[in-house]
């Protein structure tokens, strides 16, 4: 039968160690993430050659012609929103304040006015702007 042992002089040092490792891990965990942010999350690249390459494919690729005008006119902007760094707004499906899906919205109810390709262009660049030159 095991007696109950009073608490020693070296307790102390056992329960303080733990918080020592416990603090070395963590510190460890923030910097590995403050060099995760400063090295790896660099904003997109502004003008992407594969982007421009892949998006007639992918517009080819589409059986719904509305789709495949709402993608061309997408195509020439980035996303409004302020908040996704401003991404291809092809690429982005945000649902922020003046984000991606309230644009494709906007284009897709020009395009069913019966507005023109050049036309819709012209007025998200107005309402919106943000377009890739």
């Amino acid at each position: 039968m095991k007696s109950a042992r009073a608490p020693g002089p070296g307790d102390e040092k056992r329960g303080s160690s733990s918080w020592k490792v416990a603090a070395t891990i963590l510190a460890i965990f923030f910097a590995g993430s403050a060099v995760k942010l400063a090295f790896f999350s660099q904003d997109p690249p502004r003008h992407s050659h594969e982007a421009h390459e892949t998006l007639p494919n992918a517009v080819r690729n589409l059986s719904d012609p509305m789709e495949r005008e709402v993608i061309l006119v997408a195509s020439k902007f980035r996303c409004a929103c302020l908040g996704c760094n401003e991404l291809p707004l092809v690429e982005c499906g945000c649902n922020m304040d003046r984000g991606a899906v309230e644009e494709k919205g906007f284009i897709r109810a020009r395009l069913k006015e019966g507005l023109s390709v050049e036309e819709v262009i012209r007025l998200v660049n107005e309402k919106y702007g943000h377009r890739i030159t």
